[in-house]
C-alpha cells in the first residue's frame, strides 16, 4: 500500500504517454508508425510519445505496469497477451481511473461496460461480430444445429484457438443449438478418424475453427468435399483475412461448396507492402495480419483522442470515440460500437463456380449501432445476396450412405466403363470401314456397262470453242462462251466427256491398279472433275470418262486474243489450279500426270476443275501389256508440260508421259507461263518438235522468256524454279501457294467471290458517289436559295424556292430612293479598273448592311447608282417613309465619313433623291428572275436625284408632308423646280433637327418609366466615330461641297463652274425658304403639340403604335 502511494505522489506532467505492454519489438514500431501517421494527418498532439514495457516476465509485471502509469505518466496502457496481468490491470483501471485497451480476443467479457468501465475492447479479431453474423446467417438459412470442429492445441503464436471465445459467445446469444463440439488434437492423428465418423450426423451445418496448423490435412480428413455433395453446409471461420487462411483450401477444394467467414480488410495487398517496408523481416504465416492492424489502430486511436483533449481516462475518450468512423490511417477505417468496442464488418465468401480458382465475396455482413446488451452494441445487415442458391441445396435430404461410413462414388467407374465401350464400338467401326474398302475394290463400282453408255457425236467442228451464234462480232461474249466436243456420252442423265482408246485384250487389272483407280473414283473436290469410271471388255473400245464441263478450258482462253486475261481472271485460275493439285497430292492418288491447258477446264460458274489426272500410269502399264493402245498418235507439242524425268523410258506418241508429284510442279511451271505470255513453251524456237522434246528429257531446256511486268517479276521466278531439271530443286506446292497469294493479294478466292467483291466496292463506290453528289446538290441548293434571297426579297425568294408562283400587284403607297455616287466618270478616269472595282464593292456593302437593319429591300444597282424601296413587298403600315428617310440620313453620313485609300484626301458625295406614291410591282425573268418596280414614282424618285446637288437629299412635297410632323427630322423648303415630266414642282431638303433631337431625348428620359405609351424613336445610332487622324477637314459653310477637292481636282474647274451657274439658276427659281432656327420656345410648343397628336388616348391619334426597333 505504501509503494502505491509513493506512485501516487511520483506522478509527472509534460509530455503525453502512451504505455505499450509488449514484448515483440516489431509491435512497437507499428505503435509508433501509427502515433507518426496521426500526427501527419494532424488528428494526434506532437507531444505523445511511446513508452514499452515487457509482459509475463515474473512476479513484478504488475508493479512495472502500474509504475509505467503512475511514475512514468502513461495516461493509458495497452495490455499484451499475458491473461491474469491483462485481467489485474482491467481491474485496477477502475479503481484508479485511467484507461486501458485490451487487444486479446480469448475474453469477450471485457467488452462489458458495467464489470470493466475503463477498458475499450479493441480486439485483433471481431470475435463477437463473426458470431453474430454467423448466428443471423444461419436464421437466414434456416439452420438452428450445428457441430463445431476446432483444435485443441495452441496455435503457432502460442495463443488459445478461435473455438473457446467463439463457443462463449455462441452460448450468449443463444440463437444456435451447438449438438456437437469435436476437438481434433494434431498430435494424435490416430484418433482423427474417429472424429470424423461423430461428424456424420443428420446435421446440415459444420463449422470449422481454421486455427489448424495443417489445415489442408484436416479437411482432407474431413472429407469437405464429400459433405459437400451430401447437401451440408461447411463454414470455415477465419482469425485473418481470407487471403491468409485460404491459401492451403484454394489447392483442391473448388468443389467443395464451401464458406468462409473472415473480418473485411480493405486494400489487403496495400497493408501488407506498407508493413513490410515498416519490418522488413515480417513472416505473416508465423505473425498474424490481425494483430499488427490491432496495434495500428489502437495506438492511432489514442493520438486521435489526444488531438481532441480526450485522453485522461475513459470517460474522456469515451466522449469522442462512441459510434465513431477514424479515417486517414494508412490500415483503413477503424470504427467504434455504442461501447467504444472496436467493431469490423464480416465478408462471407464461397467458390461460386467450380473452375474459378479464388473465393467470391457472396455478401457482407455490416454492423448496425443498437443498444447495449452485455457483450454486443450492433446490429448485423447484410448486403443483397441471393440466399436461396443455398436454401434449395440445405433442403435436400442427406443420403443413408453418408451415414454408414461414407458414399462410394460409382461415376469414374461408369466413365471408365463408358470410355471403354466408346473405344470397342470405334474400333469396331475402324475394322468395318477398312474392310469395306477392301471389298469396294474387286466390287469395281467404276466399271460401267457398255449398256449404260451412249455415245452422240457431235456434227459440229471438233474440240473448239465457239460462241453462241455465228456473227463473228460476238466471239469475246464470255456468257455464251461453249466448248463444241466432237462427242460425248450419255450415262443415264448425266453428260460425260470421255477418251477413249482400242482394246486389244482383255484387260484383267492387278490389286495396286483397282486400288487407284478405286481412289479416283472417291475424288471430290470442287476443282475437280468427277470421275465416273471406266467401260472396257465389252468390244474394241475402251472408255475413260469424267463429267462434262461445257463452257470452256484454259487453252481457249489463252489462244482466244479477243479475251482479255486481267489480273482477276489470272488469280482466280492459278488459285483454282493450286486447290486442285493440293487436294490430289494430299489424297491417295497423289499426282495429276497430264496437267496442261486442255485439262483445266471452266465451268458454267467460272470454277476451273483439273480433268483427266491419276490414271497415266494404269494407261501406260496397260499399253505395254498390249491390252490397249492409242487410237491417234500424241503430238510431240504435247509433252512440252512433262517434266524431263517423266519422259524417260516412254514411246513418244504412242504412251503417255509418266505421272509424280514433283512433276506436276513443272506443269505448273509451263501453264504458269502460258497464263503469263499467252502463247505456247517454244513455239519461237526454231526446231522440230521432236528435237525440243529429247532435249527436255536429256538437257532440261526451258522456254525462252519474255521480258514482263515488274510486277511479275515474282512469277517469272517461280516459273524459273519449277523448270528446274532436279526435281528435289523445284518448290513445294505450300511455298507456289504462298507466292501466288502475295503477288494476288488484292484478289483472293475464285472468279465469282472477285466479282462479287468487285461489285460490292463498286456498290459502296456508287453509294460514296451518290452522297457526295446529293450533298454537293444540297449545298448547292442553299446556295442558289442565299442568292436568290439576296437578289430577291426574302418573302418573294420563299415563293420562288417553294416553286410558287408572284403574282404582280399594285401597292398604294410605297417608297423609293435613288442614291448615286457624285463625278464618278471623273473618278473613272483616274483610278486603275481593280480599285475601281474595290471601291463599289466596299461602298455598296455598306450600303448593304445599313438596308439590313430597316424594313426596306435594295432594288439594284445600276453603275454608280443605288435603288432602294420600302412598303414593297412587306406593305409596313405606312412607315415606308421614315425607313427611307431613316436610310437617307445614314447613306449620307456614311459617306461623309467614308475614305478612299488610293486617295485619301478625296471626299465621297453623294445625291440622294426619294419619292413615295403608287407603284406596280412583280417577279420579271425566268432564269434570271428580278422583282421589278413600275410607276411614276419609281420615275419621280429619279427625278429627285438626279437633279439634287451634291451631300443633300431632296424628297417631294408629297412626302415632306408625311415627315413634317416628327421633330427629328429639320425639312428646308428649296423651292420650285423643274422636273422632267413634272414642270415645275415644290422640293425639300432633308436634314437632322439637332435642337428638337435633344429635346426629344430629354422628354424621354423623364418618362422612360412609363411603358404603356407609345412613344417615337428619338434617334438612329449614326455611325462609329472616324478616328481624329483619319478623318477629313470640316466644309465651312462658305465652300462648295463640289470646290473642296479642288487641289486634287483640277481639271474640273470647268464642271464646277457649271455646277455653280445651276445652283444660281435654282436660286433664282427658288421661294424664299423658311427659317432653320427657330426658337426654343416656337420648338418646345411644336414638339408638345406633336407629343399630343402622338398621345393614345387623344382623337387625332391615328398613326399605330411601333414595335421595338422601328424607326418613326
Amino acid at each position: 500500500m505504501l509503494r502505491f502511494l509513493i506512485l501516487l505522489l511520483c506522478s509527472s506532467g509534460g509530455a503525453i504517454h502512451l504505455g505499450l505492454i509488449e514484448n515483440d519489438e516489431r509491435f512497437v514500431d507499428v505503435c509508433k508508425h501509427a502515433v507518426a501517421d496521426a500526427k501527419a494527418t494532424k488528428q494526434c498532439d506532437n507531444r505523445v510519445a511511446v513508452l514499452n514495457i515487457t509482459e509475463c516476465t515474473g512476479q513484478h509485471d504488475l508493479m512495472d505496469a502500474l509504475d509505467l502509469h503512475f511514475k512514468k505518466d502513461a495516461s493509458t496502457l495497452v495490455l499484451g497477451d499475458c491473461e491474469q496481468e491483462t485481467l489485474d490491470l482491467a481491474r485496477l483501471s477502475s479503481g484508479f481511473d485511467f484507461a486501458v485497451f485490451v487487444r486479446t480476443f480469448r475474453q469477450p467479457y471485457y467488452s462489458i461496460g458495467a464489470e470493466f468501465p475503463n477498458v475499450i475492447y479493441n480486439p485483433d479479431t471481431a470475435i463477437m461480430f463473426m458470431a453474430q453474423t454467423l448466428s443471423e446467417l444461419l436464421r437466414k438459412l434456416g439452420l438452428s444445429q450445428i457441430i463445431f470442429i476446432g483444435p485443441t492445441i495452441t496455435m503457432q503464436s502460442g495463443t488459445q484457438p478461435l473455438t473457446d471465445v467463439f463457443l462463449k459467445m455462441m452460448a450468449e446469444l443463444n440463437t444456435v443449438n451447438i449438438t456437437k463440439v469435436l476437438r481434433i488434437d494434431e498430435n494424435h492423428w490416430e484418433n482423427v478418424y474417429d472424429t470424423v465418423k461423430e461428424a456424420k450426423t443428420n446435421i446440415k451445418c459444420v463449422v470449422i475453427d481454421t486455427s489448424f496448423k495443417k489445415l489442408a490435412t484436416i479437411l482432407s480428413s474431413l472429407s469437405v468435399i464429400e459433405m459437400g455433395q451430401n447437401n451440408v453446409l461447411v463454414i470455415l471461420l477465419c482469425r485473418d483475412s481470407y487471403t491468409i487462411c485460404s491459401k492451403e483450401v484454394l489447392a483442391g477444394y473448388q468443389n467443395s461448396k464451401m464458406v468462409v467467414l473472415a473480418p473485411k480488410f480493405e486494400n489487403y495487398e496495400e497493408h501488407v507492402k506498407q508493413l513490410t517496408e515498416w519490418i522488413p523481416d515480417l513472416d505473416l504465416t508465423e505473425t498474424y495480419y490481425s494483430e499488427l492492424i490491432a496495434i495500428y489502430d489502437i495506438c492511432y486511436t489514442y493520438c486521435y483522442c489526444t488531438s481532441q483533449g480526450q485522453y485522461q481516462n475513459r470517460d474522456a475518450m469515451f466522449s469522442v470515440l462512441t459510434g465513431k468512423t477514424l479515417t486517414g490511417g494508412k490500415m483503413g477505417a477503424i470504427s467504434f460500437d455504442g461501447n467504444t468496442n472496436y467493431i469490423r464488418d464480416i465478408e462471407i465468401l464461397q467458390f461460386r463456380e467450380p473452375n474459378l480458382s479464388d473465393f467470391t465475396v457472396v455478401t457482407t455482413a455490416r454492423a448496425i449501432a443498437t443498444e447495449c446488451h452485455r457483450f454486443t452494441c450492433s446490429a448485423v445487415n447484410f448486403d443483397p445476396v441471393q440466399f436461396k442458391l443455398w436454401e434449395e441445396e440445405l433442403k435436400t435430404e442427406i443420403p443413408l450412405c453418408y451415414y454408414n461410413g461414407g458414399c462410394t462414388n460409382y461415376t469414374p467407374l461408369i466413365i471408365a466403363a463408358i470410355i471403354g465401350l466408346l473405344g470397342i464400338i470405334i474400333l469396331g467401326g475402324v475394322y468395318a470401314y477398312q474392310r469395306r474398302k477392301r471389298l469396294d475394290v474387286f466390287r469395281m463400282h467404276w466399271k460401267i456397262p457398255k449398256a449404260q453408255l451412249k455415245v452422240i457425236e457431235n456434227k459440229q467442228s471438233k474440240t473448239k470453242t465457239v460462241p453462241g451464234s455465228e456473227d463473228p462480232s460476238k466471239t469475246s461474249n464470255l456468257v455464251s462462251k461453249r466448248r463444241v466436243v466432237a462427242a460425248y456420252a450419255l450415262l443415264g442423265a448425266a453428260k460425260a466427256e470421255f477418251m477413249v482408246l482400242k482394246q486389244m485384250k482383255k484387260i484383267r487389272w492387278n490389286k495396286l491398279e483397282m486400288n487407284a483407280i478405286t481412289e479416283l473414283k472417291r475424288i471430290n473436290h470442287d476443282n475437280m472433275t468427277t470421275f465416273l469410271g471406266i467401260c472396257y471388255n465389252e468390244g474394241d473400245k475402251f472408255y475413260v470418262l469424267h463429267s462434262l464441263v461445257e463452257r470452256a478450258s484454259l487453252e481457249d482462253f489463252i489462244n482466244d486474243q479477243d479475251f482479255i486475261m486481267d489480273t482477276t481472271f489470272k488469280s482466280a485460275f492459278l488459285r483454282d489450279i493450286i486447290n486442285g493439285l493440293q487436294y490430289l497430292h494430299k489424297s491417295t492418288v497423289g499426282f495429276h500426270g497430264l496437267l496442261n491447258p486442255a485439262n483445266c477446264l471452266i465451268d458454267g460458274n467460272w470454277v476451273l476443275k483439273l480433268n483427266n489426272f491419276g490414271l497415266v500410269n494404269v494407261l501406260n502399264a496397260a499399253i505395254e501389256r498390249e491390252q490397249i493402245k492409242l487410237t491417234e498418235i500424241i503430238p510431240f507439242t504435247s509433252y512440252y508440260n512433262t517434266a524431263p524425268e517423266n519422259l524417260e523410258g516412254i514411246a513418244y506418241g504412242r504412251m503417255f508421259p509418266k505421272g509424280s508429284r514433283l512433276g506436276d510442279i513443272y506443269s505448273f511451271g509451263s501453264l504458269l507461263f502460258m497464263v503469263l505470255f499467252r502463247t505456247i513453251p517454244f513455239e519461237t524456237y526454231g526446231q522440230p518438235p521432236k528435237d525440243i522434246v529429247e532435249k527436255i528429257r536429256k538437257d532440261g531446256i526451258v522456254p525462252p522468256v519474255e521480258e514482263s511486268l515488274p510486277e511479275e517479276k515474282p512469277l517469272v521466278d517461280l516459273m524459273l524454279d519449277c523448270w528446274k531439271k532436279n526435281p528435289e530443286e523445284r518448290p513445294k506446292l505450300r511455298k507456289v501457294n504462298q507466292i501466288i497469294s502475295s503477288v494476288f493479294e488484292l484478289s483472293k478466292g475464285n472468279l465469282i467471290d472477285q466479282m462479287i467483291k468487285m461489285n460490292y466496292s463498286y456498290a459502296q463506290h456508287l453509294e460514296k458517289i451518290v452522297d457526295e453528289r446529293t450533298a454537293e446538290f444540297e449545298s448547292q441548293k442553299i446556295m442558289n436559295a442565299k442568292l436568290l434571297q439576296q437578289i430577291l426579297p426574302a418573302s418573294i425568294a420563299e415563293l420562288l424556292i417553294t416553286g410558287e408562283s408572284v403574282v404582280p400587284r399594285n401597292y398604294e403607297l410605297a417608297s423609293v430612293l435613288f442614291c448615286q455616287l457624285v463625278d464618278f466618270n471623273f473618278f473613272l478616269s483616274h483610278t486603275a479598273p481593280h480599285n475601281v472595282i474595290r471601291f463599289l464593292n466596299d461602298v455598296f456593302s455598306r450600303f448593304d448592311a445599313v438596308i439590313e437593319h430597316h424594313d426596306a429591300y435594295k432594288v439594284e444597282t445600276t453603275g454608280e447608282t443605288y435603288m432602294v424601296a420600302s412598303g414593297v413587298p412587306n406593305e409596313n403600315d405606312n412607315r415606308h417613309v421614315i425607313e427611307i428617310s431613316e436610310i437617307a440620313l445614314e447613306l449620307r453620313a456614311l459617306c461623309q465619313h467614308y475614305i478612299v485609300e488610293h486617295i485619301p484626301n478625296w471626299k465621297v458625295q453623294v445625291r440622294i433623291g426619294y419619292h413615295c406614291g403608287p407603284i406596280a410591282a412583280g417577279v420579271v425573268g425566268a432564269r434570271a428572275p428580278r422583282f421589278c418596280l413600275f410607276g411614276d414614282t419609281v420615275n419621280f424618285a429619279s427625278r429627285m436625284q438626279s437633279n439634287c446637288p451634291p451631300d443633300q437629299i431632296q424628297l417631294s412635297e408629297q412626302t415632306a408632308e408625311r415627315l413634317r410632323d416628327i421633330p427629328r427630322y429639320k425639312l428646308t423648303k428649296r423651292g420650285i423646280v423643274k422636273v422632267k415630266g413634272k414642270g415645275d414642282v415644290n422640293t425639300y431638303w432633308l436634314d437632322i433637327d439637332e435642337k428638337a433631337e435633344s429635346i426629344m431625348k430629354k422628354v424621354s428620359r423623364d418618362q422612360s418609366d412609363i411603358t404603356a405609351v407609345p412613344h417615337l424613336p428619338i434617334a438612329t445610332p449614326l455611325p462609329p466615330e472616324i478616328p481624329e487622324e483619319t478623318k477629313l477637314p470640316e466644309k465651312t459653310k462658305d465652300l462648295d461641297p463640289v470646290n473642296e477637292n479642288e487641289d486634287i481636282l483640277s481639271d474640273k474647274l470647268k464642271n464646277d463652274n457649271n455646277n455653280n451657274d445651276f445652283e444660281k439658276k435654282s436660286e433664282d427659281t427658288q421661294s424664299p425658304p423658311e427659317d432653320p432656327h427657330t426658337g426654343d420656345e416656337e420648338q418646345t410648343a411644336r414638339i408638345d403639340e406633336i407629343k399630343e397628336k402622338n398621345d393614345p388616348l387623344s382623337p387625332r391619334w391615328t398613326q399605330p403604335p411601333l414595335q421595338n426597333g422601328q424607326i418613326a
